[in-house]
């Protein structure tokens, strides 16, 4: 979308990357596991949601980079993060969500909320100063802090193809640093 939007130039070096991240992800996603999986259609519905969110997730970057050269990191986070409210607001009341809030979910929804605050905020500093092509590679890094998050906080192994992944996407993201 950057390449069409922007006129990005995107090199072989950064195809490469972007690729091998990508199998690294199908390692750890593991979609074939569609068809051996008694929970198949959870696992389905689950890799089908993650393609859709990376997706719209890319979208909105490359929509906020057309902007960011206008107006402060900082506001166009606020602005990205008051629409998910007004937008999440009214998904909820139209499909009547009922949701009971204890202490702990409110923090940990708070705590969520500030953490991508932060990050789009970082992020959209990045965007100004390079091209997403250029950092694409590294939103995969966000897979990574998954699963070592999943592993230190939820005691979640993951699977060998889980862990090959996570190696694939770490040398990807170092070959990505080398070659810019």
């Amino acid at each position: 979308m950057a390449f069409y939007l922007f006129g990005e130039i995107i090199t072989k070096a950064r195809i490469r990357n972007i690729t091998v991240c990508f199998i690294g992800l199908l390692l750890i996603a593991r979609p074939t596991d569609i068809l051996t999986s008694s929970s198949n259609h959870d696992h389905l519905y689950g890799c089908i949601t993650g393609l859709i969110a990376s997706i719209l997730g890319a979208s909105s970057f490359v929509s906020v980079r057309k902007i960011s050269t206008q107006t402060s990191s900082t506001i166009i986070a606020l602005y990205f993060h008051v629409g998910l409210i007004f937008v999440g607001s009214i998904g909820i009341v139209f499909l009547e969500i009922k949701q009971e809030y204890s202490v702990e979910y409110l923090t940990n929804l708070i705590t969520a909320a500030i953490a991508t605050y932060l990050s789009n905020i970082v992020f959209y500093k990045a965007l100004k100063m390079f091209p997403y092509s250029k950092l694409a590679p590294y939103t995969y890094s966000n897979v990574l802090v998954s699963l070592l998050m999943d592993y230190f906080v939820f005691n979640h192994l993951p699977s060998i193809l889980s862990i090959v992944g996570g190696a694939i996407i770490a040398i990807s993201i170092i070959m990505s640093l080398r070659s810019n």
